[in-house]
């Protein structure tokens, strides 16, 4: 069984968000982080090693650094700094929705201006 921390217990996972404030800044930045555990060990997993499980295998072609890039093109296309993302590896910050879908995080300013916010993007 696969589970991530999550800000609400009762759906199995849990996801943390860590807001980060910086004194005297014209834009308060915040940070989200997210983190996939298996249950059976306590591992924190990587997509790559996630679409390895058997939950997700079937899926696998979803959860490369390619497929990551189209999912944020297709989302925030038109609020990044470039209509080409570059990415030159999938980002560390993953989570589990309530319907196990798998998101992936990308931070304030990484990819786009301070208006766009944290990119979340959905892989299923």
């Amino acid at each position: 069984r696969i589970t991530n921390l999550y800000t609400h217990s009762w759906r199995r996972h849990l996801r943390p968000a860590s807001p980060t404030y910086l004194q005297f800044a014209a834009h308060p930045i915040s940070w989200e982080y997210g983190q996939i555990y298996r249950l059976s060990d306590g591992k924190s997993l990587s997509l790559e090693e996630l679409a390895k499980e058997p939950e997700f295998s079937q899926h696998a072609d979803r959860y490369t650094l390619r497929s990551v890039i189209r999912a944020i093109e297709r989302d925030y296309g038109n609020l990044l700094y470039s209509r080409v993302v570059k990415l030159e590896e999938i980002p560390k910050d993953i989570y589990l929705d309530e319907n196990k879908h798998i998101h992936v995080i990308v931070q304030t300013y990484v990819l786009a201006p301070y208006a766009t916010g944290t990119i979340d993007v959905d892989l299923d």
